[in-house]
């Protein structure tokens, strides 16, 4: 697994496809998208270190946390390229908490991570429908929990 590290790393050495293969297939939905998205990357982006992607996913979490969740509000930010910021969001497991004046995804997703309500009363609280509770559960895995609890400042 040490392989996948070496990624993102800017050397002068050869590496193995595969562990770029690996990151794309997480990082992107299709071959279209990953090609699409690695050819339109500024050069300067590409060539970060382990250190500058660690440093861009602190900075990306807690505009996330800043943004309450939505990802429409990140796009004041200064960040190199939207489908960049989406797909890091997606890699994070950080899903787009989009509210209305009746409608919660944050108020569902924290009733059920954080409250362990069950998810059919998680989605009743926000007002959103279960399949659209489960469908952000299975965009977040396990990254969700401290990020929310951040957002509601605990």
């Amino acid at each position: 697994m040490h392989q996948l590290d070496g990624i993102f790393h800017s050397t002068a050495s050869t590496s193995s496809v595969v562990p770029y293969i690996l990151a794309c297939s997480t990082l992107f939905s299709s071959a279209e998208e990953a090609l699409h998205n690695i050819n339109s990357v500024p050069g300067e982006f590409i060539k970060r270190s382990k250190n500058s992607v660690i440093k861009f996913n602190a900075k990306l979490r807690n505009h996330y946390i800043q943004a309450k969740g939505k990802h429409d509000a990140l796009d004041g930010h200064s960040f190199p390229d939207k489908s960049i910021v989406l797909a890091g969001l997606e890699n994070l497991g950080l899903p787009d908490l989009i509210d209305t004046e009746t409608h919660s995804a944050l108020v569902a997703v924290r009733s059920f991570f954080s409250d362990k309500k069950s998810l059919v009363d998680s989605a009743a609280l926000g007002h959103i429908e279960i399949v659209t509770l489960e469908d952000i559960i299975r965009k977040i895995g396990c990254h969700i929990n401290p990020t929310l609890n951040d957002i509601a400042g605990l």
